[in-house]
């Protein structure tokens, strides 16, 4: 036995080995895997330190100690025992879609094990109001989203708004009941999974969660009064994350009435916060989100959780593993909103159809500056079809060609390096296919400017000769596709999640005064106006599928006044008048706008479904001048109009109380 045993370790740490440094990936095991993962199979050593050693990794990769903590989604139908007697960490199940944590010295076992059905490495999400809670302007041009006149009916006492972001100032006074006197906060719990436990903190209590640290409401608020100093260890460097949650359900109270209220007031400014401080993994996301529901269930109350992030890395189909345990999540009185994105403009995506036999060439363009080191290109075709593919470089020179049912890595001297996966098998429930281009440069370096280009070949033509390509981590945005551009089908993931609330922006300001006393405008932004960056829908179409309309609404997103953390350093001109608040934009802010609608809504009805909240939503949005041809895939259904959806509560008398 002793023997067998010892055998069997070689046996799974020779096929580890294997896997490691493999130029190329067994077909089963590519079968098994998404393609960050086998990134991280053909990684050298030293680099994997440096991934794992980053704090911006662009995927889910930890350094433990000598070896590497991978964050991932599994799909097996195997119970939490057995998974973890295969050295599996279970944080979530949805299903048989699992999110963990595992060691990458595992992997190997994993892979051999035929009750593991798929493995997929997470990858990082990317973060994405004076005037937004007011009712200003008319039918004529829509400025405001009419939350002041819901008031009268409730602000949103009860109800858990839940923040997954880059963290919070939990000392800001906004988040504060009553900042004067009692010091008590207003936020319920924080979960910050970037912390190691010391001393007497724990993770979650709630969960079965392995990592991160939680702090309850009454350690915060000990912090506030000085009855204890240093406990909580929190913090939020970046500043999003408390922006966002400002935006939602911030009280104003840090203005001391200068600029009276409610200039920098939230839409819901007394429900309150339970807070997710996260590196945006995709599984960690889920994690936060499992855990605020749950913590909102043993409370008793109905919750909404904001999730102002995103990324393009999938087939923006509401397939993924990402959306898809999003959507499992939600339910009555659990509802998710998500932004759009700002990605229109960016020519991020590109689409043609191809004809049996033919072939097309889709030219992507790196710029000079900012220097570019690594590009993912991301391609789904139907499940019917198969295609051949090759790469050029700016100097002409090409890959060679990779067939259906492999891959392989080229080298163009002086130009990158460059991986073209065609595996022909992933794992996607309709047997749509991916391949996956990476573009990097050589021995660490650049990759070499100009406009590069990917040719695709249809060879088996059983499908829709469709393809969508999508620029995705890290290069997003700076690598821009210069051919078959489609400035559509640019919504986020998320975003594409089909049980979500997605949210695009709009404008309703231009300029505003600053701390310094100077007034500061965004040149070219008019007020009414869809947001130029505000990223366009449906989610993927194809000849063959029209995909599902998104965004669902917009909301403010240009020069949103909300709180400033105090671990972030502001410019002079993004600093409002009154020195606590600052001013953002992006669909990020447009998001917490619904989310603090949706808190009103279920003060009214704590059961409260996605599918009504979104019919609400819906009906009471405002077209006007700009809102025009509703719906469609740039405004949804309009802009967010709060007041007409709370009255429909009101006269139904259908409501929970949670007194």
């Amino acid at each position: 036995m002793k023997h067998s045993t010892i055998f069997w370790f070689v046996l799974v740490m020779f096929f580890y080995a294997a896997l490691l440094f493999a130029d190329d990936i067994a077909l089963d095991v590519a079968a098994k895997s998404n393609a960050p993962l086998r990134t991280i199979l053909r990684t050298s050593k030293p680099e994997l330190n440096r991934m794992a050693g980053t704090s911006d990794s662009i995927v889910g990769i930890e350094a433990e100690g000598d070896s590497y903590i991978l964050n991932v989604f599994i799909k097996s139908h195997l119970a939490d025992e057995e998974l973890a007697n295969l050295g599996i960490a279970v944080q979530t199940r949805i299903g048989d879609t699992i999110t963990a944590r595992i060691k990458l010295d595992n992997l190997g076992a994993l892979f051999s094990n035929p009750e593991i059905r798929t493995i997929s490495l997470a990858i990082r999400n990317e973060t994405m109001l004076d005037i937004s809670a007011s009712d200003t302007g008319t039918a004529v041009n829509w400025l405001g989203c009419n939350a002041q006149n819901a008031w009268t009916a409730t602000k949103g006492q009860n109800v858990i708004v839940g923040i997954i972001d880059s963290g919070i100032d939990w000392s800001h006074p906004d988040f504060i009941q009553d900042p004067d006197s009692n010091k008590t906060s207003r936020i319920l719990y924080i979960w910050d999974q970037t912390l190691s436990a010391i001393n007497d903190e724990t993770p979650p209590t709630i969960g079965g969660f392995s990592y991160g640290v939680e702090y309850p409401q009454s350690w915060i608020s000990n912090e506030l009064s000085g009855a204890t100093t240093g406990k909580v260890r929190t913090n939020d460097p970046v500043g999003h994350g408390t922006h966002v949650a400002g935006i939602a359900g911030g009280d104003g109270s840090a203005s001391d009435g200068n600029p009276p209220p409610p200039k920098y007031i939230g839409i819901a400014p007394e429900a309150q916060f339970i807070i997710i401080k996260s590196v945006l993994f995709d599984n960690q996301i889920i994690d936060g989100v499992n855990y605020i529901f749950q913590r909102a269930a043993a409370l008793g109350r109905p919750a909404v959780i904001n999730l102002s992030l995103g990324n393009h890395y999938g087939p923006h189909d509401n397939t993924s593993d990402f959306e898809s345990s999003l959507n499992a999540l939600t339910g009555p009185g659990k509802l998710i909103v998500v932004a759009a994105g700002n990605s229109n403009g960016k020519a991020i995506h590109a689409e043609s159809v191809i004809a049996p036999g033919g072939s097309v060439t889709t030219s992507f363009n790196v710029p000079v500056s900012p220097i570019v080191n690594d590009i993912w290109l991301d391609i789904w075709v139907d499940s019917g079809d198969t295609y051949n593919v090759y790469v050029t470089s700016p100097g002409f020179s090409e890959t060679g060609t990779q067939s259906p049912g492999g891959a392989n890595t080229w080298t163009l001297s002086g130009e990158g390096s460059v991986l073209i996966e065609n595996y022909n098998n992933t794992p996607h429930p309709y047997g749509d296919k991916q391949i996956f281009i990476q573009v990097q440069g050589i021995s660490g370096g650049s990759v070499q400017s100009g406009d590069w280009s990917f040719t695709l070949t249809r060879v088996q033509t059983g499908g829709d000769g469709g393809f969508d390509a999508w620029i995705a981590k890290p290069s997003a945005g700076i690598v821009r596709f210069a051919s078959n551009t489609a400035e559509r089908e640019t919504i986020s993931i998320p975003g594409t999640a089909a049980d979500v609330i997605t949210v695009g922006a709009h404008a309703t300001k231009t300029e505003w005064e600053a701390a310094n006393g100077n007034t500061y405008y965004v040149p070219g932004v008019v007020k009414g106006q869809l947001a130029s960056f505000s990223s366009i829908g449906p989610t993927r179409e194809t000849p063959s599928d029209a995909g599902i309309l998104k965004p669902d609404i917009t909301a403010p997103g240009c020069v949103v006044a909300s709180a400033i953390s105090k671990d972030y350093s502001p410019s002079q001109s993004e600093t409002a008048d009154d020195g606590r608040h600052r001013v953002a934009q992006g669909t990020s802010m447009a998001a917490p706008h619904v989310t603090g609608a949706l808190a009103l809504y279920l003060r009214m009805d704590g059961a409260l479904t996605p599918a009504k909240a979104r019919n609400i939503l819906r009906v009471y949005a405002v077209d006007d001048m700009y809102a025009t041809g509703v719906p469609n895939n740039s405004w949804g259904y309009g802009k967010l109009n709060i007041q007409p959806g709370l009255a429909e509560f009101t006269a139904a008398r259908n409501w929970n109380l949670f007194e």
